[in-house]
């Protein structure tokens, strides 16, 4: 879906962006609909490729073949279920209603910053910056994160530090709010004596860690 995002985002600054980015932009949306259509419309496609795999890597590792076939097993069993017609109509719906929802925080924080000059670039941020937390970085996505979006809003004519306060804006936004709500619920719902009993524990270990 995000792959999708970010190629129509791509088709639709076309004036902005040089030929093989546009090009880029219809690969991109036609691999995501591709995907779409053969992993979750006709998964039994794939399916004898997969348990081919897991034969091969049983003769070599018995325990691990064994392994994978059951993983196997269990995620056919589910894109079966979801491509059934209404399930995956509703699913399709929801993740459409889900992402189009976090483009808008987007959005909606590019028009909150006056540094920020060409707001809608926050569609192309969008999908560039979440698809960055898929490189392995620091808890919290510290700098993939920022870098892409910030990179993203960059490119399409935002100063550079327009873009850098944008991207730490919606990186708090995004971020900020749900640790917050789950710090909360852990406060509130968890023994004050045990839940510093447990962070303790946590500090100390790390500590004899560092120290060894």
């Amino acid at each position: 879906m995000l792959v999708t995002f970010l190629g129509l985002a791509l088709i639709c600054f076309r004036a902005e962006a040089p030929d093989f980015l546009r090009i880029s932009g219809s690969i991109l949306v036609a691999s995501g609909i591709a995907v779409f259509l053969l992993l979750l419309v006709f998964p039994p496609v794939f399916q004898p490729l997969f348990f081919r795999l897991a034969e091969l890597a049983a003769g070599l590792f018995p325990k691990a073949g064994t392994i994978l076939r059951t993983e196997f097993q269990k995620f056919f069993a589910l894109l079966e279920y979801t491509s059934r017609g209404s399930t995956m109509a509703r699913l399709l719906l929801w993740s459409v209603l889900a992402w189009v929802t976090e483009g808008l925080v987007f959005w909606f924080a590019a028009l909150a910053l006056p540094s920020v000059d060409n707001h809608l670039a926050a569609w192309l941020a969008f999908p560039a910056g979440t698809l960055a937390t898929a490189i392995p970085s620091a808890p919290g996505y510290m700098g993939t994160f920022d870098y892409a979006t910030a990179r993203a809003m960059d490119y399409l004519g935002n100063s550079a530090a327009g873009s850098a306060a944008y991207a730490l804006l919606v990186h708090a936004v995004l971020w900020l709010l749900p640790l917050l709500a789950g710090y909360g619920y852990l406060l509130l719902h968890t023994d004050s004596k045990q839940l510093m009993t447990h962070l303790g524990n946590i500090l100390r270990a790390k500590s004899e860690k560092f120290h060894s």
